[in-house]
């Protein structure tokens, strides 16, 4: 694959996504069609106005002709890629259409479409982790199997679970895809390269209409595909390329990750309550609203300012990991660093509690009740 049909693949789904987003915002405005995102009385939701959310239809349409424009060598591996994220994006885009679709039915679909993909691609195999004895677990028949349909399924929906403030998923989406990217060209993996840097595009021309005002939501179909895609790219480059540790991959994926254990552990452990609860508990969220929202106006200033700040933790592992792509102990202390500053920050952000100015809770913008938002609270 040459130089120009990788970076024309890259501009065209940049370009595709970028315009059909337009069209979506514009018809959903425009004549209230389905699928928009009313905030209404939801405390975990902090947008101001109803907002389309079905953002992933043009990501889709952006892959499908961004891939189209690869080299018939490489082309059927890309569309094949792009369709088995589908079974994972209908069922978000479901959702997004308004009809009720659980997450543990959305997890199953995801957990349906990992074992297509480990049926069909060895690449798409998650056979060690560079961790003593893993070799020989993974050896076991159903281990490799059960552990990539766990991993898959868990880094897709944990890209919808940090899908709360104009833009943090798609940049996140964005470091992420760049990272693998790269170190797929530097190994020279042509197929991931181009297919990661495709995703990236795709994700920014998304970008140009969700940051900093939201004119159009990823939803959860949108945040399906990216997440599915993403984790399928980050397992094949690893397991393509012999020279790539392990824990690069688990390093860039690693702010998702962590805040879908974490909230996972917190609703569970110490609050009693199903994991799948959604509530507004998240560390975007909480940074929101202890540190930028002050007041009942600038609400999407706000929300962008608030974006951008946590868009540094996944900035922090996607340096790390591009930085030591190869080196496993370094991966190893970068993840546990990573741990222990996300812990710190999430504990600064609850002790500030009660800070919130009393205008805010006045206005209704912030529940008065000393335990409404404390995530150790039950």
């Amino acid at each position: 694959m040459n130089e120009i049909s990788v970076w024309l693949s890259a501009l065209s789904a940049v370009g595709t996504s970028c315009l059909i987003c337009a069209v979506i915002s514009f018809c959903g405005r425009r004549f209230q069609l389905r699928g928009m995102d009313d905030p209404g009385q939801a405390r975990r939701k902090v947008h101001v106005r109803p907002v389309p959310r079905v953002g992933g239809i043009g990501l889709v349409i952006a892959l499908v002709v961004a891939c189209a424009l690869f080299p018939v060598a490489h082309r059927i591996w890309a569309w094949s890629v792009v369709a088995l994220s589908l079974p994972a994006f209908g069922a978000g885009l479901a959702e997004d259409l308004g009809h009720r679709v659980l997450a543990r039915t959305r997890l199953g679909w995801t957990a349906v479409t990992a074992v297509a993909a480990y049926a069909l691609f060895p690449e798409f195999r998650v056979q060690d982790l560079d961790l003593p004895g893993t070799a020989w677990l993974f050896s076991m028949p159903g281990v490799s199997l059960l552990f990539t349909v766990v991993v898959v399924s868990g880094v897709t929906h944990s890209i919808n679970m940090i899908d709360g403030l104009n833009g943090l998923a798609g940049i996140t989406i964005l470091f992420i895809a760049s990272a693998i990217s790269a170190v797929a060209w530097t190994v020279g993996d042509v197929q991931v390269g181009t297919m990661s840097l495709v995703v990236a595009g795709g994700t920014l021309g998304f970008l140009l209409l969700n940051y900093p005002t939201a004119r159009v939501f990823l939803g959860d179909g949108g945040a399906y595909l990216l997440g599915f895609l993403t984790a399928e790219l980050a397992v094949a480059v690893v397991q393509r390329n012999p020279p790539v540790s392990p824990w690069f991959a688990c390093v860039a994926l690693l702010y998702p990750v962590w805040e879908t254990l974490f909230s996972i552990w917190r609703r569970r452990v110490l609050r009693h309550k199903p994991a799948m609860t959604a509530d507004g508990l998240h560390l975007h969220h909480l940074m929101y609203k202890r540190l930028f929202r002050r007041n009942g106006r600038n609400h999407e200033l706000h929300n962008a300012a608030a974006a951008l700040t946590v868009a540094g933790f996944p900035l922090l592992t996607i340096l790390a990991a591009s930085v030591w792509w190869s080196q496993t102990p370094q991966l190893q202390l970068a993840a546990l660093g990573f741990v222990a500053v996300y812990g710190g920050v999430y504990r600064a952000l609850v002790l500030r509690k009660l800070r919130v100015p009393l205008r805010v809770q006045e206005r209704g913008l912030c529940p008065p009740s000393s335990q409404s938002d404390n995530p150790f609270s039950r």
